[in-house]
């Protein structure tokens, strides 16, 4: 959920950013205008691309059930690329995990 949520702020904020250095008329007469102009225009790509990937994890995310059969709860959710899958152990805390420490090795 929280990268989500990062994706869509870099996304509004770049686009944003993109747009008003393209429409900036002192940015014209610079040396590098181009390569700045593509680099910035590449940034909001990035962001839908990561908005993409957040709201299919949010979906796995939510699909996660319970089912009890036999006194042995087994959790039962929808796959990244829509197989189901099911383990005695809540997944969601594995992908809580990966969520928040992305950065540690």
């Amino acid at each position: 959920m929280y990268t989500l949520v990062f994706s869509i702020i870099w996304t509004v904020l770049t686009a944003l950013f993109a747009l008003f250095f393209n429409l900036d008329p002192a940015l014209a007469d610079q040396k590098h205008e181009l390569l700045l102009r593509s680099g910035f225009a590449v940034m909001p790509v990035f962001g839908l691309l990561f908005i993409w990937d957040s709201l299919r994890k949010l979906r796995r995310y939510r699909s996660v059930r319970c089912e009890t059969t036999d006194n042995e709860t087994v959790y039962v959710w929808t796959e990244l690329n829509n197989s189901e899958k099911r383990s005695p152990v809540d997944p969601r805390i594995a992908w809580d995990k990966d969520d928040r420490n992305f950065a540690d090795p």
